[in-house]
């Protein structure tokens, strides 16, 4: 015989059922870090502040803390999966939400996804294909030369550069707002020569300083995205341009970027635009990095006499 649940278990599948369905998305962004969706249960209240989110509910308190996101640790998940021991849950991407007055289970049911929790776009693979080896082979030249610009965040004017790299050399010659500084990176020592100077001072290091640095801008952006697995981004159709190089672009959660591959397969520009998401080496709004040469030698210059 068929049994019918009571009354009281039949409230509760109804109840149960009419909270899921009230359960709500709920965009947060604390200072500092990424945009992140979060699913609420319905009776909680969300109140954003500048470092914490606060979810409220009959007299009870819970505290969220959201992770920064870098962009060394974009295509990856490493960096919050170390902290999930800590009182954090990973976030797929990079981040990660840290609880106070609730458990990691409760964060968990959260589903916290970075964005807007959407799906990605589909993406083109022979884009995705073309983009990756044009950066791979690009980077692996001996020697090359060109110009980058770089805008800063809160600031219109540009900052830009030429420059020269051959091997462990690398030179550049930096203008902004009418000022200009020439820096020389040779066998891993660092030199820079300000204006007005007519010496080099050592001590200087691209690695970790903010200043205009194209190869390390590739670099530090993923641009164009050296894999396929980097977070919520998707290429667009290949452009065959009239003389028969070949424009990508694509769109990502950290950056959205194109890039004009030349027929015989390297990177000719590259343009990056950040969305302010994810922390980095530099601040800049938009990254230009044109390859206008690659040259069999390059006239090196010595960063002598020394301060």
């Amino acid at each position: 015989m068929r049994h019918h649940p009571g009354p009281y278990l039949a409230a509760l599948v109804f109840f149960g059922l009419a909270e899921a369905a009230e359960a709500r998305k709920v965009k947060i962004r604390q200072q500092g870090a990424p945009e992140v969706t979060l699913t609420v249960p319905a009776g909680w209240k969300v109140q954003e502040r500048r470092t914490a989110t606060v979810l409220t509910r009959s007299g009870r308190r819970i505290v969220l803390y959201q992770c920064p996101l870098t962009r060394h640790t974009g295509v990856t998940v490493n960096m919050a999966g170390r902290r999930a021991r800590a009182g954090y849950v990973p976030i797929r991407g990079g981040s990660c939400l840290g609880i106070t007055g609730g458990s990691l289970r409760f964060a968990r049911s959260l589903r916290p996804v970075l964005g807007e929790g959407g799906r990605t776009p589909r993406s083109d693979m022979a884009a995705e294909q073309l983009a990756r080896a044009a950066r791979e082979r690009t980077l692996a030249q001996p020697r090359m030369v060109g110009t980058a610009t770089a805008v800063p965040f809160g600031i219109d004017a540009p900052i830009e550069s030429a420059f020269a790299y051959d091997g462990g050399y690398a030179y550049q010659s930096v203008r902004f707002r009418g000022l200009s500084y020439q820096s020389v990176l040779d066998s891993d020592a660092g030199y820079v020569r300000h204006p007005g100077q007519t010496c080099w001072d050592g001590g200087y290091d691209p690695d970790e300083d903010d200043a205009l640095e194209p190869r390390l801008e590739l670099e530090d952006w993923d641009a164009p995205p050296s894999t396929k697995t980097s977070w919520h981004v998707s290429y667009k159709p290949i452009i065959t341009l009239p003389d028969r190089s070949r424009l990508v672009r694509w769109t990502g959660f950290v950056a959205d970027g194109e890039a004009v591959i030349g027929a015989d397969g390297l990177l000719q520009r590259v343009r990056i635009v950040d969305h302010h998401q994810a922390r980095g080496r530099t601040s800049w709004r938009t990254v230009e990095v044109v390859f206008t040469g690659f040259p069999a030698t390059i006239a090196r210059v010595a960063p002598q006499p020394s301060c």
